[in-house]
Protein backbone atom coordinates (compact mmCIF):
# COMPACT_ATOMS: atom_id res chain seq x y z
CA UNK A 1 0.00 0.00 0.00
CA UNK A 2 2.79 2.38 0.88
CA UNK A 3 4.32 1.91 -2.57
CA UNK A 4 1.07 2.72 -4.36
CA UNK A 5 0.55 5.95 -2.45
CA UNK A 6 4.14 6.98 -3.19
CA UNK A 7 3.47 6.60 -6.91
CA UNK A 8 0.95 9.44 -6.83
CA UNK A 9 2.22 12.84 -7.96
CA UNK A 10 3.11 15.27 -5.22
CA UNK A 11 0.06 17.36 -6.06
CA UNK A 12 -2.12 14.68 -4.36
CA UNK A 13 -2.50 14.35 -0.61
CA UNK A 14 -0.80 11.12 0.57
CA UNK A 15 -1.79 11.02 4.25
CA UNK A 16 -3.59 8.05 5.84
CA UNK A 17 -6.70 10.11 6.46
CA UNK A 18 -7.03 11.19 2.80
CA UNK A 19 -9.44 9.83 0.21
CA UNK A 20 -6.62 8.72 -2.09
CA UNK A 21 -5.14 6.54 0.61
CA UNK A 22 -8.56 5.05 1.44
CA UNK A 23 -9.35 4.26 -2.21
CA UNK A 24 -5.96 2.69 -2.81
CA UNK A 25 -6.32 0.68 0.40
CA UNK A 26 -9.74 -0.66 -0.69
CA UNK A 27 -8.25 -1.52 -4.08
CA UNK A 28 -5.34 -3.33 -2.45
CA UNK A 29 -7.68 -5.37 -0.23
CA UNK A 30 -9.73 -6.39 -3.29
CA UNK A 31 -6.58 -7.45 -5.15
CA UNK A 32 -5.37 -9.48 -2.16
CA UNK A 33 -8.73 -11.24 -1.84
CA UNK A 34 -8.78 -11.97 -5.57
CA UNK A 35 -5.26 -13.39 -5.39
CA UNK A 36 -6.25 -15.58 -2.43
CA UNK A 37 -9.28 -16.98 -4.26
CA UNK A 38 -7.27 -17.48 -7.44
CA UNK A 39 -4.70 -19.50 -5.48
CA UNK A 40 -7.50 -21.59 -3.91
CA UNK A 41 -8.80 -22.42 -7.39
CA UNK A 42 -5.32 -23.41 -8.55
CA UNK A 43 -4.82 -25.52 -5.43
CA UNK A 44 -8.11 -27.32 -6.02
CA UNK A 45 -6.76 -28.58 -9.35
CA UNK A 46 -4.19 -30.61 -7.40
CA UNK A 47 -5.82 -33.79 -6.12
CA UNK A 48 -3.49 -33.81 -3.11
CA UNK A 49 -4.83 -30.42 -1.99
CA UNK A 50 -8.44 -30.68 -3.15
CA UNK A 51 -11.16 -31.04 -0.52
CA UNK A 52 -14.91 -31.43 -0.27
CA UNK A 53 -16.96 -30.98 -3.41
CA UNK A 54 -13.90 -30.63 -5.65
CA UNK A 55 -12.64 -33.99 -4.41
CA UNK A 56 -16.10 -35.45 -5.11
CA UNK A 57 -15.77 -34.23 -8.71
CA UNK A 58 -12.37 -35.94 -9.00
CA UNK A 59 -13.97 -39.12 -7.68
CA UNK A 60 -16.92 -39.03 -10.05
CA UNK A 61 -14.60 -38.48 -13.02
CA UNK A 62 -12.90 -41.85 -12.32
CA UNK A 63 -15.97 -43.68 -11.01
CA UNK A 64 -15.29 -43.66 -7.26
CA UNK A 65 -18.11 -42.88 -4.83
CA UNK A 66 -17.25 -41.16 -1.53
CA UNK A 67 -19.71 -42.96 0.71
CA UNK A 68 -18.65 -42.36 4.33
CA UNK A 69 -14.98 -41.74 3.53
CA UNK A 70 -13.27 -38.60 4.80
CA UNK A 71 -11.12 -36.53 2.43
CA UNK A 72 -7.84 -38.41 3.11
CA UNK A 73 -9.34 -41.86 2.62
CA UNK A 74 -11.33 -40.74 -0.39
CA UNK A 75 -8.20 -39.20 -1.94
CA UNK A 76 -6.37 -42.55 -1.61
CA UNK A 77 -9.34 -44.38 -3.12
CA UNK A 78 -9.29 -41.97 -6.09
CA UNK A 79 -5.53 -42.38 -6.53
CA UNK A 80 -5.93 -46.16 -6.41
CA UNK A 81 -8.61 -46.03 -9.12
CA UNK A 82 -6.46 -43.74 -11.25
CA UNK A 83 -3.62 -46.21 -10.76
CA UNK A 84 -5.83 -49.10 -11.84
CA UNK A 85 -6.81 -47.16 -14.95
CA UNK A 86 -3.28 -46.16 -15.92
CA UNK A 87 -1.05 -49.00 -14.69
CA UNK A 88 0.28 -51.48 -17.18
CA UNK A 89 0.92 -54.02 -14.39
CA UNK A 90 4.70 -54.11 -14.42
CA UNK A 91 6.83 -53.71 -11.30
CA UNK A 92 8.02 -50.16 -12.02
CA UNK A 93 4.56 -48.75 -12.71
CA UNK A 94 3.11 -50.38 -9.59
CA UNK A 95 5.92 -49.10 -7.36
CA UNK A 96 5.62 -45.61 -8.88
CA UNK A 97 1.88 -45.57 -8.22
CA UNK A 98 2.27 -46.87 -4.66
CA UNK A 99 4.90 -44.20 -3.97
CA UNK A 100 2.46 -41.54 -5.19
CA UNK A 101 -0.48 -43.00 -3.27
CA UNK A 102 1.43 -43.53 -0.01
CA UNK A 103 3.44 -40.29 -0.40
CA UNK A 104 6.89 -41.85 -0.07
CA UNK A 105 9.87 -42.45 -2.31
CA UNK A 106 10.09 -45.40 -4.70
CA UNK A 107 13.12 -46.70 -2.79
CA UNK A 108 10.94 -47.11 0.35
CA UNK A 109 8.78 -49.70 -1.42
CA UNK A 110 9.94 -53.23 -2.08
CA UNK A 111 7.70 -55.98 -3.47
CA UNK A 112 8.97 -59.43 -4.47
CA UNK A 113 7.46 -62.43 -6.20
CA UNK A 114 7.10 -65.59 -4.13
CA UNK A 115 7.82 -69.19 -5.17
CA UNK A 116 4.09 -69.69 -5.65
CA UNK A 117 2.64 -68.34 -8.87
CA UNK A 118 0.32 -65.33 -8.67
CA UNK A 119 1.55 -64.29 -5.24
CA UNK A 120 3.78 -61.45 -4.11
CA UNK A 121 5.17 -60.42 -0.75
CA UNK A 122 5.63 -56.90 0.45
CA UNK A 123 9.15 -56.58 1.79
CA UNK A 124 8.69 -52.97 2.91
CA UNK A 125 6.21 -50.10 2.73
CA UNK A 126 6.26 -47.28 5.34
CA UNK A 127 3.31 -47.68 7.70
CA UNK A 128 3.24 -43.97 8.66
CA UNK A 129 1.52 -42.89 5.45
CA UNK A 130 -1.14 -45.58 5.78
CA UNK A 131 -1.70 -44.66 9.42
CA UNK A 132 -1.86 -40.91 8.65
CA UNK A 133 -4.64 -41.53 6.13
CA UNK A 134 -6.60 -43.46 8.74
CA UNK A 135 -6.29 -46.78 6.94
CA UNK A 136 -5.31 -50.12 8.39
CA UNK A 137 -3.13 -52.85 6.94
CA UNK A 138 -6.11 -54.72 5.44
CA UNK A 139 -7.23 -51.58 3.59
CA UNK A 140 -3.71 -51.03 2.26
CA UNK A 141 -3.50 -54.65 1.10
CA UNK A 142 -6.80 -54.25 -0.79
CA UNK A 143 -5.49 -51.08 -2.47
CA UNK A 144 -2.23 -52.81 -3.43
CA UNK A 145 -4.05 -55.87 -4.77
CA UNK A 146 -6.25 -53.58 -6.86
CA UNK A 147 -3.12 -52.27 -8.58
CA UNK A 148 -1.59 -55.70 -9.15
CA UNK A 149 -2.41 -57.69 -12.29
CA UNK A 150 -5.60 -59.78 -12.18
CA UNK A 151 -5.40 -62.86 -9.91
CA UNK A 152 -2.15 -61.75 -8.21
CA UNK A 153 -2.57 -61.65 -4.44
CA UNK A 154 -0.43 -60.42 -1.56
CA UNK A 155 0.81 -63.43 0.43
CA UNK A 156 2.42 -61.48 3.27
CA UNK A 157 3.83 -58.08 3.93
CA UNK A 158 5.84 -55.85 6.21
CA UNK A 159 4.88 -52.25 6.82
CA UNK A 160 7.81 -50.53 8.51
CA UNK A 161 7.37 -48.38 11.60
CA UNK A 162 9.59 -45.68 13.02
CA UNK A 163 10.44 -47.10 16.45
CA UNK A 164 14.09 -47.94 17.07
CA UNK A 165 16.46 -48.30 19.99
CA UNK A 166 19.48 -46.02 20.04
CA UNK A 167 22.19 -44.46 22.17
CA UNK A 168 20.56 -41.02 22.27
CA UNK A 169 16.92 -40.06 22.40
CA UNK A 170 15.05 -38.94 19.30
CA UNK A 171 11.43 -37.77 19.67
CA UNK A 172 10.42 -39.25 16.31
CA UNK A 173 11.86 -42.75 16.82
CA UNK A 174 12.21 -43.35 20.56
CA UNK A 175 9.81 -44.20 23.33
CA UNK A 176 6.63 -42.16 23.45
CA UNK A 177 4.95 -40.23 26.23
CA UNK A 178 1.57 -41.06 27.76
CA UNK A 179 -0.31 -38.83 25.29
CA UNK A 180 1.52 -40.43 22.33
CA UNK A 181 2.42 -37.03 20.92
CA UNK A 182 6.08 -38.00 20.57
CA UNK A 183 7.91 -41.24 19.96
CA UNK A 184 8.12 -43.85 17.24
CA UNK A 185 5.59 -46.55 16.47
CA UNK A 186 5.83 -50.22 15.59
CA UNK A 187 5.38 -51.47 12.07
CA UNK A 188 2.82 -54.08 11.07
CA UNK A 189 3.00 -57.57 9.60
CA UNK A 190 0.43 -59.10 7.29
CA UNK A 191 0.08 -62.88 6.83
Amino acid sequence: MVDNIKLLPDAYYKGRDGNNYKLLHINELAIAEFAKHSQEVLNSLDIMQATGRTLDLFGSSVGVERGALDDNKFRLAILTQIGKNTSNGNYDSIVTLLAKIFDCSKSDININETDTSCEVEIINIPFATIQNAGYGVQDAIRMIEALLPVCVKVKNGFFSGTFEFGDGYDESTGFGNIEQTIGGFFGRLYY
